[in-house]
């Protein structure tokens, strides 16, 4: 396997989003916590989608949650 391919922080600045009203209820409800990502990425560069067709390589996130979720 190839090693993936990551952002070294300067391009491309993450943030999560998951202050919704309700959301705890919720969760407990349906077990399912929906999380937004907002990336703001630097003029002059761009991420790909899913499918980036014959020239790049799909957007991946790693996710390490802790073992109580």
């Amino acid at each position: 396997m190839a090693p993936s391919l990551q952002s070294d922080g300067n391009r491309v600045a993450v943030s999560f989003i998951s202050g919704v009203p309700g959301m705890a209820e919720a969760m407990e409800e349906s077990g399912v916590f929906w999380l937004g990502v907002d990336m703001k990425i630097k003029e002059g560069w761009h991420i790909y989608w899913r499918n980036p067709g014959d020239s790049g390589l799909p957007t991946t996130i790693s996710w390490n949650a802790h073992p109580d979720l």
